[in-house]
């Protein structure tokens, strides 16, 4: 409901700003992905298969502003992306913001979650290295990348460089996932009380520093179907407590005399029934030939405590969890000033308590980023 009430909101102050100067930009990528596994399932991203799959990655999105009037203005992103209903338009984020200053903007509406290096431009593939950020790290919150509620901004100037800092706090809406494809079980999490806060430091274009700091409390049911009378069933309701979540990110990245240098760590702590603590940490390097630069990336999830999953190769199998990395080798090409293609080889491997279960996964990404 708040959704819709945002919405409406701030397409009604568009059209009122219809006089008023409007900018719009434009993104989009098509993305190509391919698994050596017959079946392969990932809860906090997608299921891929020997089968090549274009819906995955591949989207397109608009951005429109506009200046309503001295120190007001009005901003929101929609996306075009694939979901449980096909490809669907959503409202990715958008607010109207206040600046009673030039230094401090007061905002109210819908907003990316600033925990990583690279969330205000998440699904803009044009503005980063590889086909995806690793999924290591920025699947660490369950997938969340998004919130309802207000902030305040501040940018300073400082010592030739300029440092940002950001205040939230607000709620997100329900997230579903289904857990097992085989015998579909939906879980649903919400996160409340949500507040935060976000640095980062950047200076001119050579480097640029992030941290972040984020909690709230989460909260989860999980449906399922249960078998009433034959051939009559039923939906059970299971809620699950997570109590208090906190996260915790810092990284940075360098672009000097063509070295791309880029790297963050995450921290989950929550003490709960099922999701618990976890880190991540991923390192990506890169080398600048002309129009084109090749990467090697590293990245890795574990420290994980009391935490189940569906087990990617066996949807009907629930196991404990003990780590996942992956090697990442990939080649970026500017093809042309709006036009950036990717392609990458990654080896994925999943450790499990009962080592029976551990595989390696082999994907091969590819994909077209655009802006207009």
């Amino acid at each position: 409901m708040l959704k819709l009430v945002t919405c409406v909101f701030l397409f009604s102050a568009l059209a009122q700003s219809a006089f008023a100067s409007v900018e719009i930009k434009g993104f989009g990528t098509a993305g190509l992905i391919k698994s050596d596994a017959a079946s392969y399932y990932l809860q906090e991203f997608d299921t891929y298969g020997s089968r090549v799959r274009m819906d995955a990655d591949s989207l397109i999105g608009l951005n429109l502003s506009s200046n309503l009037s001295a120190g007001w203005t009005v901003a929101t992103q929609l996306i075009v992306n694939h979901g449980v209903n096909g490809y669907t338009p959503r409202l990715d984020w958008g607010f109207v913001s206040y600046q009673p200053m030039p230094e401090i903007a007061l905002r109210a509406g819908r907003f990316s979650l600033a925990t990583w290096l690279f969330s205000q431009q998440i699904h803009v593939g044009y503005s980063y290295l590889w086909v995806r950020p690793p999924v290591e790290v920025y699947t660490l919150i369950g997938g969340f990348s998004n919130f309802d509620g207000m902030s305040a901004l501040s940018n300073l100037s400082l010592f030739g460089g300029t440092l940002s800092a950001e205040l939230y706090g607000g709620a997100e809406d329900n997230k579903s996932y289904v857990n097992n494809p085989a015998n579909p079980t939906t879980t649903d999490i919400r996160m409340e009380d949500l507040a935060g806060v976000d640095l980062s430091y950047s200076y001119k274009d050579l480097w640029t520093l992030h941290a972040s700091y984020l909690q709230s409390h989460p909260g989860v049911k999980i449906y399922s179907s249960a078998l009433i009378s034959n051939p009559v069933y039923g939906t059970v309701i299971v809620p699950m407590d997570l109590h208090f979540g906190r996260f915790f990110s810092m990284g940075g990245k360098l672009d000097y005399s063509n070295v791309l240098f880029i790297t963050e760590f995450a921290r989950r702590l929550i003490d709960g029934q099922a999701l618990q603590s976890a880190s991540a940490w991923y390192a990506t390097l890169g080398y600048r030939i002309s129009k084109f630069t090749p990467y090697l990336s590293y990245a890795w999830q574990g420290s994980l405590r009391g935490t189940f999953y569906t087990h990617p190769l066996s949807p009907a199998v629930t196991t404990m969890k003990i780590n996942q990395y992956s090697y990442t080798a990939g080649l970026n090409y500017q093809a042309h000033d709006s036009v950036v293609l990717k392609a990458e080889w990654q080896p994925a491997y999943y450790k499990y308590l009962d080592s029976s279960y551990d595989f390696r996964v082999n994907m091969v990404s590819a994909s077209a980023n655009f802006i207009f």
